[in-house]
Parts: structure tokens; sequence; C-alpha cells
């Protein structure tokens, strides 16, 4: 039995954007690149999808892949194909957080393994980005005293809470997914489409991860552009760093040209 692996829900049929577990970012399909972040994080990892699209596209990238039944929410997918692959803890990275790195999948990693309570799960959480407050695509997650307490795609000042951005990330031990994954859905995450309502109705814990650089995730066309537009961003602002002399050199040609 493997300590902990990674599971990775994508299908073709997105609503909002058919199709996006393939468009490329830099060069990979972007459920090939969520696979390959949590891969180069030493997770061992699966993409769990029902199209023979994804299907190809993971094995030509050398990525595992479980071909899945049809089904209407990545958790049921994830929990068909947990059956058949035993660990102590799962984590689901769903396909659309590219943006996700192996350096924060690292993190959440350690949160995950060391926590040793049952009726728990942990939740990715960033900062929300400004041109997010409002968007109805984005989850919004209220925190307090080291809990999220709501879910909500409505944005709402609540000066006793922290609010962040919802991850498409989330995990536990293998026994708390399960018993996840069989709860009966809430009316709330019936009305919201919030998965993760189902748990805290049911009075679970979930705890957030603050993790950082995944302003967005892709739900629409509009934030695969948001996407490549900040990592254009972050690779401008890298190469200014490594390009920038050390100060200590500065300072010492200035002290030999006196």
């Amino acid at each position: 039995m493997k300590s902990i692996i990674c599971l990775v829900p994508a299908r073709m049929e997105s609503s909002r954007y058919p199709g996006k577990a393939l468009e490329l970012i830099e060069n990979q399909a972007m459920v090939v690149r969520c696979a390959k972040n949590a891969i180069d994080a030493d997770l061992h990892t699966w993409v769990c999808t029902d199209s023979e699209l994804i299907r190809a596209a993971c094995q030509q990238a050398s990525v595992n892949v479980i071909k899945t039944p049809q089904f209407s929410t990545g958790t049921d997918r994830c929990a068909w194909a947990i059956q058949y692959i035993k660990a102590s803890h799962v984590i689901i990275l769903q396909g659309d957080e590219p943006l996700v790195q192996p350096e924060s999948l690292k993190l959440f990693r350690e949160k995950v393994e060391t926590y040793k309570y049952s009726n728990a799960l942990f939740n990715g959480i960033t900062e929300l980005a400004n041109d997010s407050f409002l968007d109805l695509n984005v989850v919004k997650a209220s925190c307090r005293n080291n809990r999220i307490r709501s879910l909500t795609r409505k944005f709402s000042q609540d000066s006793s809470s922290t609010i962040m951005r919802q991850m498409g990330l989330y995990g536990g031990s293998t026994k708390d997914f399960i018993k996840f994954a069989g709860l009966t859905s809430s009316p709330a995450e019936k009305e919201s489409s919030i998965e993760m309502l189902r748990w805290i109705d049911h009075g679970f814990s979930l705890f957030p991860v603050e993790l950082a650089a995944a302003p967005y995730s892709v739900d629409t066309p509009n934030d695969m552009k948001k996407c490549h537009s900040f990592l254009r961003t972050q690779k401008h602002s890298n190469h200014k760093s490594s390009t920038k002399k050390p100060r200590s050199s500065l300072i010492g040609a200035s002290s030999r040209s006196i």
C-alpha cells in the first residue's frame, strides 16, 4: 500500500469550457501539466477520466491514467478509481488548476500526511485576485479559527473572517475521502454546485492550507487567458531577478572606480 497518492479528475464535457482539459499551456495539455506538477512533487499520480482523448494525451506524455465510467463529479470519478489503487492518504487535484506548483503540492502533502485524526479534510486556499471578487465562477472560502466555515460563489465582506479563493485541491485520509464521497448532497451544495459544502454541512472539519502563486483556475476561456498572462508576468519577473546584479557586486564595482 502506498502512503499517499494524487488523483487528477478530468473530463471533456465542461459546460462552461468544453474540451478545456486538452487546451495547451506552455505546450502542454492542461490536464497533463497538472499531473506533471504533482509528479514533480514526488506524488504517485493518476489522471482519472472517461475520455479516450484525455487518456491518449496522458499516455503520450507518460502520465498514469485510469479510464473510469461517466460521472457527474470529479469526486465520484476519484472514489471509483481509488478502489484500484491502495493508499492511506489521497490528494485530489482538479485538472483545471494548472498554476498549482510542485512546491505548493509538497506543502499540502505534508499537512495531509501528518494529521493523525479522523473526520477531517484539507482544502487549498489562496489569495483572491482583484478581478475575482464578483466572479461567480470563483468559489470564495470564509476562514476563521483555522477552519473553512463556509463556501460561496458570491462575495460578502465579513470582518470576522478571512476571504480567500477555494482551490480545486483537497485531500485527507483515504477513509475520510471515501466517507465524504458517500455522504448525501446537502441543499447548499446542490444550490451552489460546491462539493465541499457537503462535508461542512454534515458537521465535519475542513482545514485550510494557504498556498501562493495560483490566483486562477480555468473555468472559462477568459480564465485561460488570465493564466497565460499570469505565467508571462511571472516569467518576466523571474528573468529580471536572475539578471539583476547582486547588491554586493555593485558596491564593489563602485569602490574600485573611485
